[in-house]
């Protein structure tokens, strides 16, 4: 674990901070769309009354919030059992080249987050930096290629 960062479960008392640092994700991360108030908060809802769907992680350095982690799991029938996807990690720049992330998923591997038998990511082929920190650790590439169908995007 990087020193002095400690994991628990978001609360509700979380939600302003969370949310803050949720658009600060999608600002940085150069996605065109802002995630909505709307959105964060039906995720927040979810998650608190279905965590056997997912959690948010708080990542924490002497009781401030450095960051969080979103994650979401499902049952596959390929690999036999839970799969966790890492939806979202965020961690404050100031605290960024600390090992924080690093730590935090293997601490996720080791500990069998959820029982999961698979740890999934996604990052942008052109992040290259951090794909290679995702394979030291022990991460590969997918053989398969990620489509998505969103309902609000109609061809």
């Amino acid at each position: 674990m990087a020193t002095g960062i400690k994991y628990r479960n978001f609360k509700s008392t979380d939600k302003k901070i969370i949310a803050e640092l949720m658009k600060s994700l999608y600002r940085e991360t150069s996605i065109k769309t802002p995630i909505s108030d709307k959105n964060i908060n039906k995720t927040f809802s979810k998650l608190l009354h279905n965590p056997e769907k997912g959690r948010i992680l708080i990542l924490e350095k002497e009781k401030q919030i450095v960051g969080y982690c979103l994650l979401v799991n499902f049952w596959s029938n390929e690999y036999g059992g839970t799969v966790v996807i890492i939806d979202e990690i965020y961690i404050k720049h100031e605290f960024r080249g600390k090992n924080i992330g690093t730590s935090l998923i293997k601490s996720l591997i080791k500990n069998k987050f959820m029982k999961a038998v698979v740890l999934q990511l996604e990052v942008k082929p052109s992040n290259i930096k951090v794909i290679k920190v995702y394979k030291k650790i022990g991460f590969k590439l997918s053989k398969n290629t990620h489509l998505i169908y969103h309902s609000a995007n109609k061809p």
